[in-house]
């Protein structure tokens, strides 16, 4: 059956999974730099303590 109610909740869904998958790239991103703000914060503790 191509029943047009179910070919609009397919387009949707393709839509959803579409965006989750652009939000969970979003987020691996800041991911990698929230690491990278806290390797920095690390290194510059150490080098305060040192001093």
């Amino acid at each position: 059956m191509n029943d047009p109610i179910e070919q609009r909740v397919k387009v949707l869904e393709l839509k959803v999974e579409s965006r989750i998958d652009k939000l969970e790239s979003r987020m691996n991103r800041l991911e990698n730099k929230m690491d990278k703000v806290l390797l920095e914060l690390t290194s510059l503790k150490s080098e305060l303590k040192r001093s």
